[in-house]
């Protein structure tokens, strides 16, 4: 199930209490520019309520990038998982070619997808170390180079396949 277009103020409420249930996690507003701080090692987490957006989010982290690797920080971009998988290796390739662009090593994008059975698709670099910040529910991970753009969004649309007939099958 979708969550694009529910509302970032509810999508963040729903990343809270599940996606990072078993973290600190300081509130929107505690460090300008970023959603919320997460804590046990520091993460700073761009939440956008649709894929597009990812986009201004990654503009948003680039504009924080060089106090947050003063800090050693981790960065983190959340958005929905997409309705139209395919589409979506464009904005997570922007978000990968700017934190490299920039110096930033850990960095992953999560795509979120909805209830009943909350998954997180991480996505990362090959190479890159995992951030801090694990997702509190089902994970798949899609590691790939950026030259492997066009995987991703065959990857992302056999997710989304398994999903939908795992959710029929439940009915």
């Amino acid at each position: 199930m979708s969550l694009e277009g529910i509302g970032e103020a509810h999508f963040v409420e729903l990343i809270r209490r599940h996606v990072l249930r078993d973290y600190v996690v300081l509130p929107p507003g505690t460090v300008l520019r970023v959603d919320m701080v997460v804590s046990k090692h520091l993460a700073l987490v761009e939440v956008e309520d649709t894929l597009r957006e990812v986009y201004s989010g990654t503009k948003q982290l680039a504009s924080i990038a060089q106090i947050a690797l003063i800090h050693d920080a981790d960065f983190l971009l959340i958005a929905p998982f997409p309705q139209n998988a395919r589409g979506a290796s464009m904005p997570i390739t922007y978000f990968f070619r700017e934190m490299q662009r920039l110096g930033v090593r850990r960095k992953e994008l999560w795509l979120v997808m909805g209830a009943p059975d909350y998954t997180t698709v991480v996505v990362k670099l090959k190479g890159d170390p995992r951030i801090c910040v694990k997702p509190c529910v089902r994970e798949v991970l899609i590691e790939r180079d950026l030259e492997e753009r066009p995987l991703i969004g065959r990857e992302l649309e056999a997710i989304a396949r398994r999903a939908s007939s795992s959710a029929i099958g439940n009915d």
